[in-house]
């Protein structure tokens, strides 16, 4: 964080890092779980702009991979978009309502809504209806075993969000008390821990009428599940076409076809930029009936063109040898 300048009786600020504090932002009011000194310089933080240094210097959050967290409550048509970040983050919607995009798809959460962003996601959020307090989480390594390593948006319903969020603002309130109390604090932050790792298992895990349906949807994820269209998956499950495009609404945020044609997009762009198949060619071994649909398909995913991205990689090879012929020429310092 580097400096910060009052005016109008409002603090602004100007990012060295976004990443530090995703939900952190000129605008908002946020009360953190944890000493905000650990983010920005003392003289900073002051009542104008809702932001309190608490009275504890003990973080009991530290040691248990949660990077940090908080209860922040935004305006109508708030708007902030998140970039691929260090930390797997998670949002609880405790009011209002929210707009969740990553480009291609869109959800709307409500109150005990729950997104979970993974660190190589990006989206867009914005409050449609407010006030809007969110409850928020930044998630260390610590948390993958209960996180998966999906790397797409995953939306589902918070089932222990009536515990979660009065005890969160509960531990908020005596953090910020005159004389914080130790075992109170750390009995809380115990309790969120461990009804956080409850709703992310629950979350996680794939009821038992879906396992069958997860583990394909698994399988095209990884490139090996092949081409299958919903209504033959739904007909070969036994399951009802809007059930199964549901799951994968809730768990991936879009249906099983976009899934799917996801997947195949990106098998396309590696088939293409290895340059060892033609356009024509990979559209047949994808199942395209022509040249034109896959072309045509591509183009709307990408907004390029096939042939842009043929031969990518070998392009950026030869530019990587060229280049360290031209620096073989000069001489290299090294730090010592």
């Amino acid at each position: 964080m580097s400096k910060g300048a009052k005016k109008d009786g409002e603090y602004l600020w100007t990012f060295v890092d976004e990443n530090d504090m995703i939900f952190w932002s000129r605008g908002s009011d946020s009360v953190y779980m944890g000493d905000p000194g650990e983010f920005m310089p003392p003289g900073f933080i002051g009542k104008r702009n809702n932001i309190l240094k608490s009275n504890c210097a003990f973080n009991p959050f530290r040691k248990s991979g949660i990077v940090a967290g908080g209860i922040s409550t935004k305006g109508k048509n708030y708007y902030q978009s998140i970039g691929r970040h260090e930390y797997f983050s998670v949002i609880i919607v405790a009011g209002g309502t929210l707009g969740l995009s990553d480009g291609k798809n869109k959800a709307t959460l409500k109150a005990a809504d729950m997104a979970l962003i993974p660190p190589e996601a990006a989206c867009d959020f914005r409050v449609k209806a407010a006030p809007a307090p969110i409850l928020w989480f930044n998630l260390g390594k610590k948390w993958i075993p209960f996180l998966g390593r999906s790397s797409d948006i995953r939306i589902s319903r918070c089932k222990n969000f009536d515990f979660l969020l009065p005890l969160s603002e509960a531990y908020i309130s005596e953090l910020f008390s005159k004389t914080p109390d130790m075992p109170i604090l750390s009995g809380c932050s115990n309790l969120i821990i461990r009804a956080l790792r409850r709703e992310l298992r629950e979350c996680g895990r794939a009821p038992r009428e879906f396992k069958k349906l997860e583990a394909v949807i698994s399988a095209i994820e990884r490139g090996g599940g092949g081409k299958i269209s919903a209504a033959e998956l739904a007909k070969r499950l036994g399951m009802p076409l809007s059930k199964l495009n549901g799951y994968a609404l809730r768990t991936r945020n879009m249906t099983f076809p976009k899934i799917v044609h996801k997947r195949q997009m990106e098998i396309a762009a590696e088939m293409l930029s290895d340059g060892k198949m033609s356009c024509a060619e990979t559209g047949e071994k994808l199942g395209f009936s022509s040249q034109f649909a896959f072309s045509r398909s591509f183009k709307a995913y990408y907004a390029i063109p096939p042939s842009a991205c043929f031969g990518s990689v070998k392009k950026a090879d030869a530019r990587a040898k060229n280049n360290g012929k031209i620096r073989q020429k000069t001489p290299r310092i090294e730090n010592r």
